[in-house]
């Protein structure tokens, strides 16, 4: 009886656990959802037309700090990506050039961005919209670079206000 008696609050503590398991993931995936709503309003206050908004959407980093890390410097990257444009990899040259553009200009490296996204038409299809993309940014990479300044302190200003509210559970 004592090994049945166990077995059920071992099972007993597994639901819990589980349970408390959920309800966390669901509460981080909450936080996360408020964080892109409210930094999706930020960018499209500081967009001034839809042709920009679009290009910044896709230029911004969703999680610079855990992604930067993993990308690598712009210097790198672009060193990387010209040796895939020499061997005529094309699509991945483009990309690993825009993901240098895309660090440059989380880390306000104007210059570097600006390379990056004159290499990634050098390599782009004309028609593809990614060199749309690239002429947009590029015709006004000063406001670009403001932009992506101000969106970055709002996504760090409403992260913070997200991991650091009050639980909801914690409500008498």
């Amino acid at each position: 009886m004592s090994s049945i008696g166990s077995i059920r609050e071992k099972s007993e503590i597994d639901s819990r656990n589980d349970d408390a398991a959920l309800e966390e993931g669901r509460m981080e995936k909450e936080k996360e959802k408020k964080i892109i709503e409210k930094s999706n309003e930020r960018l499209k206050e500081l967009v001034p037309n839809d042709e920009l908004y679009e290009a910044m959407e896709n230029f911004l980093l969703g999680d610079p700090v855990a992604q930067v890390p993993q990308l690598g410097e712009p210097e790198e990257i672009i060193a990387r990506s010209k040796e895939k444009a020499t061997q005529g990899i094309n699509l991945i040259a483009r990309a690993e050039f825009e993901t240098a553009a895309k660090v440059a200009i989380y880390e306000q490296k104007e210059d570097v961005a600006r390379s990056s996204l004159e290499l990634a038409s050098l390599v782009t299809n004309p028609d593809d919209k990614h060199a749309r993309m690239q002429n947009t940014l590029l015709d006004d990479l000063d406001e670009v670079m403001q932009i992506a300044s101000d969106y970055y302190v709002t996504r760090e200003r409403v992260t913070s206000e997200a991991t650091t509210a009050p639980d909801s559970s914690d409500k008498n």
